[in-house]
């Protein structure tokens, strides 16, 4: 998913590891710009590296033109 945006998943914001549904809409609510384009994020996720290297999970917001179009191509 990330290298459809092409972003270097170390530089997003670190995750809680035990996010819970309550820590991603709080984020949600919050005023985060979408890693693509910079407008208001109304998409939160969390990704995580399935090969451990980034060391632990990162928040990746996006907008929602952004987050069907990574949907959609992942």
């Amino acid at each position: 998913m990330l290298h459809l945006l092409k972003a270097e998943p170390t530089l997003l914001p670190v995750a809680p590891d035990d996010a819970s549904g309550e820590d991603i809409e709080r984020r949600r609510q919050e005023a985060h710009s979408c890693l693509s384009c910079g407008q208001r994020a109304t998409t939160v996720l969390i990704v995580a590296d399935p090969q451990g290297a980034w060391q632990g999970k990162r928040w990746l917001d996006l907008c929602y033109a952004h987050f069907n179009a990574v949907r959609a191509g992942a």
